[in-house]
């Protein structure tokens, strides 16, 4: 492969990184609602009236009915937080690999080792 079809895998790469940041923020953020969902109903009457959202349709249940649904959907959210942030590793490892073997640099390191020898350069005057 060329050099520039690494860069572009690396573009891939970052791109990629960012979306699973994206879809773990987004399912944690989820977690963290089914998990105080879960907490309030717990101390609750189990024939008490509650109301969930199925499909987007608000529906009427029981404490007893519904907390079930919300335990079991936030431990499977639990478990896809935790896979997407195995992958993302696997991925910084990839990025971390591909920048050291073929010695690609971001912009924004570019930039700051530019900085880095101005300043070595202005201090050495």
């Amino acid at each position: 492969m060329l050099l520039s079809q690494y860069a572009v895998e690396q573009f891939w790469l970052r791109n990629n990184h960012a979306a699973y940041i994206i879809l773990i923020l987004s399912w944690d953020l989820s977690v963290y609602s089914n998990r105080l969902v879960e907490e309030t109903l717990i101390p609750l009457d189990q024939n008490r009236r509650a109301f969930r959202l199925v499909g987007g349709i608000l529906v009427e249940r029981t404490v007893a009915e519904v907390l079930p649904s919300v335990t079991t959907n936030r431990e499977n959210l639990d478990q896809m937080v935790e896979t997407l942030s195995a992958r993302l590793e696997e991925r910084q490892k990839e990025v971390s690999e591909l920048k050291a073997k073929y010695n690609l640099q971001t912009p924004e390191e570019l930039e700051a080792l530019r900085r880095r020898r101005q300043q070595m350069t202005a201090g050495a005057h």
